[in-house]
């Protein structure tokens, strides 16, 4: 059988709406009905040719996904046909992504869509809430005791910088900081998004285009600041985000994208890192597999929260939104498609 889909032929063709098979669920999958997709910038980049990784054509993009569940494996427990569902689809894998109507997905990386939240809030969630998560908590990140018990940072006096904090990346941060225990949670926004980030943790908020931005922030911190998460990851936020690391105790940045360090970057001490975090759950199954376990429940009971989101189509909607994205026209937000449209 059949389906409709999203079809990127090759490298830097434009999409094309076609059609493809109908994936088969392996023993461990779930056949899932694509209810909502969300956008996200590395459709962008791969719609680019610049995920050196994506070397599979034709393909299938779109890595947000929240649907039903059609189908499940023979090896599946924990999900019945009909179940509501939500996951961080695998860009590499066509069988695994949005932008269709039907897909698949490894079933201990998904969770059940709580009751207060719909498919289109579902889908805004996977990829910022895993990219968030790895950055903060993984052995390739920041290396922080996820708070899968409660609060694991205890220092009255810490602090954590995150820039961007109205990405949707930030957006998630600054809560799973809050969740961690963090004291102090910077971030820096354009003004019109403070509120929307003091009422999921933020302490302290800084407009992000103030000319004396790093003064500001080096003002609360004191030059003791050793973590700073980089939401948006351009050279400039980067380099401010190393400025800012202390000069006498270790630090870390996490980037979202490649890391812009250079040799003219001020030297810190030794064991500080700057350090590319790739959001994937599917690679970094030791600490996703407890978190698709844990975010249900978070999101049912308010302790997590989904960032705006903004329907524009059907998959047709598909290219003009990542062209949105790509011209940095989209903040806050998350741009859903429905497939069946």
């Amino acid at each position: 059988m059949s389906q409709t889909a999203l079809i990127y032929p090759s490298n830097t063709a434009p999409f094309e709406i076609g059609t493809r098979p109908i994936p088969s669920p392996e023993d461990d999958q779930l056949l899932v009905k694509v209810m909502s997709a969300a956008l996200n910038p590395c459709d962008s980049l791969a719609q680019q040719g610049l995920i050196p990784f994506l070397k599979v054509f034709p393909a299938v993009l779109g890595i947000d996904v929240a649907g039903i569940v059609e189908k499940t494996g023979s090896k599946v427990s924990g999900f019945s046909a009909g179940d509501k569902v939500f996951f961080q689809g695998y860009m590499f894998d066509s069988n695994q992504t949005g932008y269709q109507q039907y897909t698949v997905v490894p079933s201990d990386i998904v969770s059940h869509i709580p009751s207060n939240l719909s498919f289109d809030q579902a889908a805004s969630v996977p990829l910022a809430f895993v990219t968030a998560f790895v950055g903060l908590f993984h052995s390739t990140g920041m290396r922080i005791a996820p708070p899968f018990s409660g609060p694991t940072v205890t220092a009255e006096d810490s602090t954590i910088l995150i820039i961007g904090g109205s990405s949707v990346v930030g957006f998630f941060a600054i809560q799973l900081a809050r969740m961690a225990g963090f004291k102090r949670i910077l971030t820096t926004v354009a003004p019109k998004h403070n509120d929307t980030v003091k009422v999921v943790g933020a302490t302290h908020v800084f407009d992000r285009a103030a000319a004396d931005l790093e003064d500001q922030i080096g003002a609360v911190t004191g030059g003791d600041l050793v973590y700073v998460y980089d939401a948006i990851s351009s050279q400039d936020t980067q380099n401010l985000g190393w400025r800012l690391l202390s000069d006498t105790k270790p630090g870390i940045l996490a980037v979202v994208h490649d890391a812009a360090q250079t040799e003219a970057s001020p030297k810190k001490p030794q064991e500080s890192k700057w350090l590319y975090i790739y959001g994937s759950g599917h690679w970094y199954r030791d600490l996703s597999i407890p978190a698709w376990k844990a975010i249900g429940k978070w999101l049912e009971e308010g302790v997590l929260v989904p960032p705006k989101t903004t329907v524009i189509g059907g998959l047709a909607a598909v290219p003009e939104g990542i062209q949105r994205l790509k011209e940095g026209k989209i903040s806050g937000e998350k741009l859903i498609v429905h497939p069946w449209e």
